[in-house]
C-alpha cells in the first residue's frame, strides 16, 4: 500500500504542532523548577557556615552558572521552537554570542565541580605541604 505525499505532509505537520505545544507547556515548568532549585542551592551555600569552605564556593559558582544556563537556553529555545522567534537567524553577532554562552555555561558548572573534587583531594592529603 503506497502512502501519498499529502499523508506524509499531514503527519509531519501534526508532529510539529505537537512539538510546539510541548515546548510551550514544558519550558516554563522547567524554568520554574530549575530556578527554584538553583535559588535554594545559592541560599544554602551563601550561609555563614559555608563561606569559609572553598568547596562550597565552587558549588556556589556552579549553581550561578547553571542558573544562567537554564534561563538563557530554555528561554531562547522556547522562543525559537514555540513561537518561531529566533533572534539568532537575523543577527550573526547574536548567533555567535548564543552559541558561545550556551557552550560555556554548559561546561562551566562541570569544571567547578571537578575543581571542588580536586580541592577536597588536596585538603585530605597527608602531606602538610600539599594541604597548604
Amino acid at each position: 500500500m503506497a502512502v501519498s505525499s499529502m499523508e506524509i505532509l499531514a503527519t509531519i505537520q501534526a508532529i510539529q504542532a505537537a512539538e510546539i505545544a510541548l515546548v510551550r507547556i514544558s519550558s516554563p515548568i522547567l524554568m520554574i523548577f530549575g530556578n527554584i532549585s538553583e535559588i535554594l542551592n545559592i541560599i544554602i551555600f551563601v550561609q555563614r557556615t559555608f563561606r569559609n569552605n572553598s568547596c562550597a564556593i565552587y558549588f556556589l559558582a556552579a549553581s550561578c552558572a547553571r542558573s544562567i544556563f537554564i534561563n538563557f537556553t530554555i528561554f531562547l529555545n522556547d522562543l525559537s521552537i514555540g513561537y518561531s522567534l529566533d533572534p539568532a537567524r537575523t543577527s550573526m553577532i547574536f548567533c555567535k554570542f548564543k552559541f558561545y554562552l550556551t557552550f560555556i555555561m554548559a561546561i562551566l558548572p562541570l569544571n567547578f565541580i571537578i575543581l571542588a573534587c580536586f580541592d577536597r583531594l588536596m585538603l585530605s592529603s597527608l602531606s602538610v605541604r600539599t594541604r597548604s
